[in-house]
């Protein structure tokens, strides 16, 4: 196995258009009728047109790299390569789009390729796809190269730990072949072997990882890097202990900017701490529904309130929900917050598929490359005693790494990552731990880290102790940020800051580049069982948007309503869904029938209900802090305005 890029074709001029345009008869089926394939080389790489990321401003390219595997296999490594659409053969615009630095992206994970994830990488590019070449490659065991499939961890059929120990066996002796370092490699090897002379390179969570290391192994290639949700290289801890500081000023900052939670009497945190004490004594039991348009039995202890806490990063719902469940449950009221545990245990939808996300792929690169608690070179015994002693030591000298909750909460949770590698297979000495710099130190290039002052794993500071690892590099905390802020545009002003880093580097950090936050979570004013009856329109507004945030959630497209009726996707579009209500209750006592249209830019929300007593339209958005409503109440003809949800 090689542990350093290969490089197939090299010149010191920018990578030349070698053949036009060739077409190709494919393979067909006797008597069909054969559709040509158009080709292209750039570089030494062949290159064949392909739909998998179609725009109006650009088209893909598909091609494979044959790469070593270990010492007798070769594995094949699948990329598209986006150009311009009036890019054509010979143009001058395609002269111009390979002399160009090209755009790299690197998807999160581990376990997903990056090739599905291209629309939103175009989405944050933007014009950019219009004048640069963008770059997706499924890394070695995902996606389309050759995706490693372990059953028993893919479906959950066994115990983790023996699912794990199946997927190392499985594996054998190339259990150690699909670090990031190699997957670092075979990028650079397609970078070089294209013809270009330097990239921008773009990481989203651990895609940030990859491209690090990309970095570090491969400096002359990097001119910039965007790193959205940095996880550190060098410098991280097994305990991540960041996170829990994060969850806690997370929910404080959350709280702090709703006017309906910041004027209750005790904090955030102490409400939170106080449900945690009861449950350890008095765990709650409650039927609740789930994602999956089913009720389930819920019990909550104090481990799978710190799972749905965490998993806050990913959606801004359970910011949304969190603080008020809590406080409906120290009322009497447990419905809500059951809801958001039901939620995350039974989320529905179909489960992945290795080529959609590697369960095996995962463990494959985060037990060589990311920080243990045990030596990975040591036999499993001696990795047993490692981890007691290590949590012997965190009980003793850091009780409150989690606070509010305990160790002991974050080893019996979900959440944890301290027992996933115990029973995969013994590493080489030489393939085991972080990949840092064979030099030692990373290329001075112009850095730019984005984090999401709301993200509990890949926290502000991790961003920040990456920050410090580049000289020439800024840090951009997005307040209100969840995990990853550029990425399909999720953030549009993080967006345009990628964009803007993309076309002047060095540029950028030389100037103030502007304020930029995502949309403030709007919490819950407070979970009840009966609507207001002095605010019946607030009332069916919020009705309404749960409904939408459950659509968010759930895995798949219908659902049921928090206390009776029911939801489902009517209609996905472009840059909307159409959510139909059926007698829906988020209130006992107020079931609201029709439709609500949720579009992904701006969070913008029209709707036309019918409930007892009325009917309304209200129309509201992320951006305007109330609600246009009209219609009839009672009796009575509207407009008015209400706080939007």
């Amino acid at each position: 196995m090689s542990h350093g890029a290969r490089r197939r074709w090299a010149s010191t001029s920018a990578p030349v258009l070698l053949v036009g345009l060739l077409v190709l008869a494919g393979l067909v089926a006797p008597g069909s009728a054969a559709e040509p394939r158009e080709r292209l080389t750039i570089g030494d790489m062949s290159l064949s047109r392909c739909s998998v990321l179609e725009g109006v401003r650009f088209q893909s390219w598909c091609g494979t790299l044959i790469r070593p595997l270990d010492d007798s296999s070769t594995i094949p490594i699948r990329f598209a390569l986006t150009l311009p659409r009036n890019a054509t053969p010979g143009s001058v615009l395609l002269s111009d789009v390979l002399q160009r630095p090209l755009i790299a992206a690197f998807e999160g994970g581990p376990g997903y390729g990056g090739i599905d994830s291209g629309y939103e990488y175009a989405e944050m590019l933007g014009s950019l796809m219009s004048e640069r070449a963008l770059l997706v490659m499924d890394a070695r065991g995902t996606g389309r190269s050759s995706a490693i499939n372990c059953p028993a961890v893919q479906r959950g059929t066994m115990a983790y730990p023996k699912a794990v120990q199946a997927c190392a066996q499985r594996l054998g002796p190339r259990v150690d072949d699909y670090g990031t370092a190699r997957a670092s490699d075979d990028a650079a090897a397609i970078i070089e072997s294209l013809g270009f002379r330097q990239v921008d390179v773009y990481g989203d969570s651990y895609g940030t990882f990859m491209a690090q290391v990309l970095a570090g192994r491969h400096p002359t290639l990097i001119r910039s890097l965007v790193l959205d949700g940095a996880y550190p290289v060098i410098g991280e801890d097994a305990w991540y202990p960041t996170q829990g500081p994060t969850l806690t000023a997370s929910l404080r900052q959350v709280c702090e900017a709703d006017p309906s939670c910041r004027t209750h009497r005790w904090d955030t945190v102490e409400r939170l701490g106080t449900l945690i004490e009861g449950l350890r004594t008095d765990p709650i039991v409650v039927v609740a529904p789930g994602g999956d348009g089913q009720r389930h039995r819920i019990r909550i202890g104090p481990s799978d309130l710190l799972d749905v806490a965490y998993h806050g990063t990913y959606t801004d719902v359970t910011y949304r929900e969190f603080d008020p469940a809590v406080r409906a449950a120290l009322t009497g009221d447990p419905l809500p917050l059951g809801r958001l545990v039901a939620e995350f245990q039974f989320p529905g939808g179909t489960p992945e598929s290795p080529s959609e996300n590697s369960a095996g792929q995962f463990l494959a690169v985060t037990c060589q490359d990311y920080p243990q608690l045990y030596d990975m070179t040591q036999p499993r015994p001696v990795r047993q005693s490692q981890l007691s002693t290590a949590i012997e030591t965190a009980r003793s000298t850091s009780p409150s790494l989690f606070a509010p909750f305990t160790i002991e909460d974050y080893l019996a949770s979900s959440w944890e990552t301290i027992y996933d590698c115990m029973s995969w297979a013994q590493l080489p000495q030489e393939q085991s731990g972080p990949p840092a710099p064979p030099t030692g130190t990373y290329p001075d290039v112009p850095v730019l880290v984005l984090s999401g002052t709301l993200d509990t794993v890949t926290t502000a500071d991790e961003g920040r102790m990456v920050t410090r690892q580049f000289p020439h590099s800024r840090a951009v905390d997005i307040p209100f940020g969840l995990h990853v802020q550029a990425m399909g545009n999720t953030v549009p002003c993080a967006a345009a800051m990628t964009r803007a880093f993309f076309q002047d580097p060095a540029g950028f950090l030389a100037r103030d580049n502007g304020p930029c936050s995502a949309p403030r979570p709007r919490l819950i004013p407070r979970f009840t069982r009966i609507a207001d009856s002095s605010d019946p329109a607030r009332a069916v507004v919020l009705s309404v948007a749960d409904s939408v945030s459950r659509s968010q959630v759930a895995g798949g497209d219908s659902g049921l309503g928090l206390r009776g009726g029911s939801w489902e996707v009517v209609d996905v579009g472009v840059n909307a869904v159409t959510v139909q209500l059926h007698s829906y209750r988020l209130f006992s006592d107020l079931p609201v029938t029709g439709r609500a249209t949720w579009k992904f830019d701006g969070g913008g929300v029209a709707t036309d209900v019918r409930f007892p007593g009325g009917r309304l339209e209200a129309r509201w958005s992320d951006a305007s802090p109330t609600a246009d409503v009209r219609g009839t109440l009672a009796g009575s003809r509207l407009p008015v305005r209400v706080l939007a949800p």
